[in-house]
């Protein structure tokens, strides 16, 4: 009997019915049609000759640990057979954060927890790794290239209690940990689950769609292969859009085995009701496994039923319990059946017994008071010993009896099954996805929201009857009448954005008084107790009562698509945003849904499919309803250049007025926007977007700018701020203001000295290319200063086209961009900076504040030095005292996701402190 996987492999190719045919089947992300194929056989020979080229070019030893870093489901199956082969210690690097400040942080923990690993990777990839001193990163390109050793190196080979592969944990509480996961463990977690599940008949053919970063894509490969099974892998974002294809790839391998957490079986049941397939076989499943969240008993019933319908056995829907430290499911409900188990009178159906082996107990716990629930613990070889180089981690995880503390709640029936009722970690798990109350409480106290009260903010996961996931629920202690109903949905619609923003999902509110949310003799209000009460009918009744009356709030202002263009944009923006068709009118501002960038630019790609045209982002950005856009859309005449951009409406502040950076767009003030929920925020936009040529000179832009402002804001005081290169132009559009005997009560430069000639002057379009290139998230600010020597060399359109081949795809696809769409913004860049390359500022305004970050390297070395040096020449321009703000983050990033809350606060300050 096979001991360790390697040798499983050798072991199932022995004993294959495949006679080492073809047996793993991939696809690329997007691409559904083509698929790769790759026998055992030819898995067993890539893994040793990789392994042998692995010990010979990277001399690595026995244990050694190489981080995988891939994006497609063949690499990660390949190279974790081949480092397997190699005796290193596969570990399966998650996703990286999207941005730089957050990759370097992730990074820097993954390279101190496993000390200086070798990362592999492929050369395309590359580009993501974020600057972190000392990475040890080898590309798989060049290895595959390199000439095989004159002499072999000797072979290691694995015993049971050997760490197999290391996975990192989501990190959802503070920093990812690394799970051990060693043979026997697997082996013994594969044996159990066979057991539980129908044996191997049930897995000859298994489809995964989760990633490699994920424990549950390792359970169905190596299940797989222990079977001696085929095993198909496609994308997530691939079925998670198009549910209905989870199935016909179930129909075209004939699959016996699949997993869906409760949200996508939701969304399976969905479409199946709503475009019910005519010729779909679903004859060959066995098991299709439930796990990551509670199964909605209403769910499973419906569902398995239909699934019936196509030839389905009536108990394949399997709710089963397991975490990365117990390599995946080790506890199944394999006896549901849906038309008949009684359990289906419960709102969740219970996860069943544990496999072989396992133990599982209920501890008490206090904040539990039915009597009979508790701590789930679970203890047997299926679960982890340890976690990796972290004694903290695994003293707090583990009972003196050495009992696993999973960190969730539940209590066994009489038969012994475990019925899970939440988790004693306060966590939120929407749709397989982690989020942490406090972090959700912080974002809405940081936007200091005029209708809340501070500190009596309390967030936690609710589940109502039905649904599919959890969702977060908000309660606060509102700081006006409650029967003020302007002022109640005002805040109602705060609060859902900032949820949104944080999460993704749209959250429950529910304004509550001070007797409710009482807080304790230390200040604290308790969130364990406020949830308990919402148990109350009362509660939920004034909940169901408060729902009602936010509904015909929004009613009362609802005005409805009128035209078929009106009507069309009103389906892909309500669909796309998921917002009932009710709560959407025609005139209501799209940036007052809590819209990012990306939004925008994907509801355009979006509207551009519908309707077969090309659509402006300006277009988009300018006409902020529906009702206009579908005016502007429909209009048969050439645009007319218009700079204002509303990004905030409403306010009972002056407005502030926002000025464009050096690539001309205003997308990057959207989140600051969203902070400033005080007052109106306008934004001007460069000329040049939709095809009107470009300014030529500053005073044009200025005037353009002036009059703009004062066509919007007839009467002063007036707020100005510029990002970059606009600040020079918020300076420029203030002293005309003041010439013309307006107040320019404030002016804000977003890290941006007077003088900029020099910089001007550096930046060809080949200068302009690289940096807007890096500034929307397409390649990293080392890769854009590194390559630009290189893009010299050849034409404006070779430039382009490389710089189209190395970038991030996914940004790519998220910006909706284009090969003219990115040209012609270079070009307008361009010719913004062609008319500053003599610019020399000269006057003075009534005051400045300067906010500063970290300078780029071509800058200042320093921060300190950027700040005393040439931002602190602003003290020439400025009647008053000049205002020095430290701000977080870097340069590109102050005002984006990470770094926007603080610096709206700071912003805030500033703003108030000059009287506005």
């Amino acid at each position: 009997m096979a001991t360790t996987l390697q040798a499983v492999l050798r072991s199932t190719l022995e004993n294959s019915h495949h006679n080492a045919g073809e047996a793993i089947i991939t696809y690329q992300q997007g691409d559904v049609i083509t698929e790769s194929r790759l026998s055992y056989t030819q898995l067993l020979e890539r893994a040793e000759n990789n392994a042998t080229l692995l010990k010979s070019n990277l001399g690595i030893n026995n244990g050694s640990i190489v981080v995988l870093y891939f994006n497609n489901h063949e690499d990660n199956i390949i190279w974790l057979w081949s480092v397997l082969f190699s005796g290193a210690i596969p570990a399966m690097s998650t996703p990286f954060p999207a941005l730089e400040e957050l990759r370097i942080k992730h990074i820097a923990h993954v390279d101190k927890l496993f000390n200086r690993p070798i990362y592999l990777t492929r050369s395309d990839l590359i580009k993501q790794f974020p600057k972190v001193e000392g990475l040890d990163i080898c590309t798989v390109d060049t290895l595959e290239d390199s000439s095989p050793p004159q002499a072999t190196p000797n072979s290691y080979t694995s015993v049971p209690s050997d760490t197999a592969l290391l996975m990192l944990t989501s990190g959802s509480t503070g920093h990812a940990k690394a799970v051990p996961l060693t043979h026997s463990q697997i082996l013994a977690s594969l044996a159990g689950k066979l057991e539980s599940c129908s044996g191997p008949e049930a897995h000859k053919c298994v489809l995964n769609w989760i990633g490699f970063d994920h424990v549950a894509a390792m359970e169905a490969h190596f299940l797989a292969l222990i079977s001696g099974g085929d095993q198909v892998h496609i994308h997530a974002s691939d079925v998670v859009t198009e549910p209905l294809l989870f199935l016909e790839m179930m129909q075209k391998y004939k699959v016996t085995r699949s997993f869906a957490p409760n949200f996508f079986l939701e969304k399976l049941r969905r479409s199946l009701e709503s475009a019910p397939p005519t010729n779909l076989d679903l004859s060959s499943l066995r098991v299709l496994v439930s796990g990551g969240e509670a199964i909605v008993t209403k769910t499973l019933r419906q569902l398995g039923k239909t699934l019936v319908k196509y030839g389905a056995p009536a108990n394949s829907i399997v709710p089963a319990f397991g975490m990365t430290e117990t390599f995946a499911g080790c506890i199944f409900n394999s006896e549901v059946v849906q038309e008949q188990d009684a359990d289906l009178n419960a709102p969740f159906a219970s996860v069943g017994k544990g496999i072989n082996g396992l133990e599982m107990r209920i501890t008490p716990n206090p904040e539990v008071s039915d009597g009979k629930s508790g701590n789930v613990e679970l203890r047997g070889p299926v679960v982890l010993s340890k976690y990796f180089n972290s004694v903290q981690a695994t003293s707090a995880a583990f009972s003196e009896d050495g009992y696993f503390k999973t960190g969730d709640l539940g209590h066994l029936d009489a038969d012994g099954n475990l019925h899970l009722i939440g988790r004693a970690k306060e966590t939120i798990l929407i749709n397989g996805v982690h989020h942490r109350p406090d972090d959700i409480e912080k974002a809405i106290g940081d936007a200091r929201l005029e209708g809340v009260m501070p500190d009596y903010t309390v967030v936690f996961e609710h589940r109502r009857n039905g649904m599919a996931t959890e969702e977060v629920f908000v309660v606060y202690l509102p700081s006006f009448d409650v029967t003020d109903s302007a002022a109640l949905l005002s805040t109602h619609d705060a609060i859902v954005k900032i949820a949104m923003a944080v999460t993704g999902t749209r959250p429950s509110v529910l304004p509550l008084d001070e007797k409710v949310l009482q807080k304790s003799s230390l200040g604290k209000l308790s969130r364990t107790k406020i949830k308990n009460l919402l148990k109350s009918p009362d509660l939920l009744s004034r909940q169901a009562a408060y729902e009602e009356t936010i509904q015909e709030a929004r009613e009362s202002t609802f005005t409805a698509p009128e035209t078929d263009l009106e009507r069309l944009i009103h389906q892909v923006v309500g669909t796309y945003l998921n917002l009932p068709p009710e709560t959407l009118g025609v005139t209501t501002p799209i940036f007052s849904l809590g819209v990012t960038s990306i939004d925008i630019l994907q509801l355009k790609s979006k509207l551009e499919k519908r309707l077969k045209k090309t659509i402006e982002t300006g277009t988009m950005l300018q006409n902020t309803t529906i009702r206009s856009l579908a005016l502007a859309l429909d209009s048969t005449t050439t645009p007319t250049y218009n700079p204002v951009v509303t990004l905030r409406p409403h306010g009972s502040k002056n407005p502030l007025w926002l000025v464009h950076p050096g690539v001309g767009d205003v997308l990057v003030f959207l989140e600051l926007a969203k902070h400033m929920d005080d007052r109106p925020v306008y934004a001007l936009r460069a000329k040049g977007f939709q095809g009107e040529g470009y300014f030529t000179s500053i005073p044009e832009a200025v005037n353009a700018y002036y009059t703009a402002i004062k066509a919007t804001q007839p009467h002063g005081p007036y707020a100005l701020a510029g990002y970059c290169y606009g600040a020079m132009l918020a300076f420029e559009t203030s002293k005309k203001l003041e010439a013309q005997g307006d107040e320019v009560r404030f002016l804000g430069s977003f890290d941006l000295p007077p003088h900029i000639a020099w910089r001007m002057r550096q930046l060809d379009w080949v200068a302009c290319l690289a940096h807007l290139a890096f500034f929307v998230g397409l390649i990293t600010e080392d890769y854009s200063h590194d390559v630009m020597p290189l893009l010299r060399e050849g034409s404006k359109r070779q430039a382009l086209r490389h710089i189209i081949d190395v970038a991030d795809k996914d940004r790519w696809e998220e910006l909706a961009l284009t090969e003219e769409a990115l040209y012609s913004w270079t070009t307008l860049a361009h010719e913004l900076h062609v008319i500053a390359v003599d610019y020399e500022p000269l006057g003075s305004v009534q005051s400045i504040d300067v906010f500063y970050a970290e300078p780029l390297r071509i800058c200042a070395s320093t921060k300190e030095d950027w700040a005393k040096g040439p931002l602190k020449e602003w003290e020439g321009f400025s009647r008053r005292e000049l205002g020095m703000h430290d701000c977080p983050g870097g340069h590109y990033t102050m005002i984006g996701p990470d770094w926007v809350g603080g610096f709206a606060e700071i912003l805030r300050a500033v703003l108030k402190a000059r009287g506005l």
